[in-house]
């Protein structure tokens, strides 16, 4: 009688205590599928500031979201009235995308390589420039 009880009491435990689905994970070759989770990645890029790219055939690498610059012409450091080029590191090998006084700035002439833009017209004492450098532009190959 004693076990009878004791089961008894173990099914409505049971049936009672409330039901957790867990996560799925399938790893095939090359590819983890993960069906009802999250997966997080945590390896030497966490510093990176970023996002995940996909570079081709499934291949993976973190890349920096880019960089934003804004200034008013005259300040220091920066392009003074007149000047009709800009040039700086962060616009290398980046889709750059200007605003002048709050318009965006078409067509405009971008150096890629050389990280130089050219104003045209010739920049304007205090107007304001907001410049956009994102993500490194890919070149895709069609086969």
């Amino acid at each position: 009688m004693l076990r009878y009880f004791s089961g008894l009491f173990l099914c409505a435990a049971l049936s009672s205590a409330r039901a957790e689905a867990q996560s799925a994970i399938s790893a095939v070759r090359d590819s983890l599928k993960v069906t009802g989770g999250e997966m997080v990645i945590r390896n030497k890029s966490r510093q990176v500031q970023g996002f995940l790219f996909n570079q081709f055939n499934g291949a993976t690498t973190f890349r920096k979201a880019g960089k934003a610059i804004q200034f008013t012409v005259g300040h220091a450091g920066f392009p003074v009235a007149g000047d009709s080029t800009y040039t700086h590191p962060d616009f290398q090998q980046k889709n750059i995308k200007v605003w002048r006084n709050g318009l965006l700035q078409h067509p405009l002439i971008v150096d890629t390589v050389a990280g130089r833009i050219t104003f045209r017209p010739a920049l304007v004492s205090q107007e304001t420039v907001y410049i956009e450098a994102l993500s490194t532009i890919v070149h895709v190959n069609a086969h």
